[in-house]
């Protein structure tokens, strides 16, 4: 993090790194080191509600703007509000706006 984004501030101990599916778990709740298997159970476990939004920013967002953010969801912690950053690897500038950007979804 310090190599790529200094102005973060980061050290190692504010992230946590883990793979992929890993991180399905961890956004689901459940504890560190519960084993995959829950994910193929047909038992449904309700752990909380959850309502999402999802949009794309056209250019980036500043700092003052960020710090906003941050400040609001601060004031919103009994909310437990979170927001996450999905960067697509930077490439939904390579597609116009009329192409369907997940085509195999299609």
């Amino acid at each position: 993090m310090q190599e790529k984004f200094p102005e973060l501030g980061l050290v190692k101990e504010d992230c946590t790194e883990m793979p992929w599916i890993e991180s399905v778990l961890f956004f689901c709740r459940f504890p560190r080191n519960t084993s995959l298997d829950v994910l193929t159970s047909r038992v449904p476990l309700v752990r909380s509600n959850f309502k999402g939004k999802s949009d794309y920013a056209t250019e980036p967002i500043p700092e003052h703007g960020l710090k906003g953010i941050w400040k609001f969801l601060d004031e919103e912690a009994e909310n437990r509000a979170e927001l996450q950053f999905s960067p697509y690897g930077g490439r939904l500038n390579d597609y116009s706006e009329s192409e369907i950007p997940f085509p195999h979804r299609g």
